[in-house]
């Protein structure tokens, strides 16, 4: 039989007060380094239009449900974003085959090559504030952030 998982009130209050504030900081940088990289590519997007141009690099084809339910808003204001995303040239609508009322969406070649140019400067911009760090600790690092998203993943998910 397994050990119950922990709760809160096992784990010190002061390093749980610091993994939020740091959490916080890791995400306005994180924010910060993707407005960078894509007003370096591209300065007519807004940058919450990189995870949204991620997620159809990763998903091709996806409808406005799936690309909605995976960013957090509603269909109406996904609507609205690929509108806009479409107007730059970077996404495509193309038919359902299994429901001819349903689109699916897709990058253009225009979208691909912003999304790598993007993510090469992300890349660049990351490297540069690492470069005090050694392999193994980014690895590390990498590693204890991944367990730790898919902790809250599944956490979210089964409290649901």
């Amino acid at each position: 039989m397994s050990a119950s998982p922990p709760v809160a009130s096992e784990f010190p209050p002061a390093a749980l007060i610091e993994l939020l504030r740091d959490l916080g900081v890791i995400l306005r940088r994180g924010r910060h380094i993707t407005q960078r990289a894509i007003h370096a590519v591209d300065p007519r997007l807004d940058p919450s239009a990189f995870p949204l141009l991620s997620f159809l690099k990763r998903n091709p084809g996806a409808m406005f449900s799936e690309l909605a339910g995976a960013q957090g808003v509603s269909k109406g204001t996904m609507s609205r974003q690929v509108a806009r995303l479409e107007s730059f040239g970077l996404i495509e609508r193309g038919p359902d085959e299994n429901d001819c009322r349903s689109v699916r969406l897709s990058l253009t070649p225009a979208a691909l090559e912003l999304v790598g140019a993007v993510r090469t400067e992300q890349l660049e911009i990351l490297g540069a504030a690492l470069a005090d760090w050694g392999p193994d600790d980014v690895a590390s690092f990498a590693a204890g952030l991944h367990r730790f998203a898919e902790s809250v993943t599944a956490w979210e998910n089964s409290s649901k």
